[in-house]
């Protein structure tokens, strides 16, 4: 049996325009499974990546603001959302 693909914090955030920090805050609060391999390592699953983006709301690092993921076809691109994301961390 073959391990499926599994993401790591730093692709995670490569994908959703954030900090590695980021994406460990996710997992640390529960919000994003993941899993360690071989005792150090952090990964996630395609199918957790899924769940954690299909919830509907991607919140921000500085936790003021999120981005609406909308839930049928007319979900914006992966570029879009990293943009949005960008945006919510600038100071007003």
């Amino acid at each position: 049996m073959t391990m499926p693909h599994a993401y790591t914090v730093a692709n995670l955030a490569e994908r959703w325009g954030t900090s590695d920090t980021f994406v460990y805050d996710q997992i640390k609060a529960g919000r994003l499974r993941a899993f360690r391999l071989g005792g150090k390592l952090i990964r996630v699953r395609p199918d957790a990546v899924d769940e954690y983006e299909k919830a509907g709301e991607i919140e921000t690092a500085a936790g003021c603001a999120t981005a609406t993921i909308p839930q049928d076809d007319t979900r914006p691109s992966d570029a879009t959302l990293a943009r949005l994301l960008r945006l919510s961390h600038t100071p007003l």
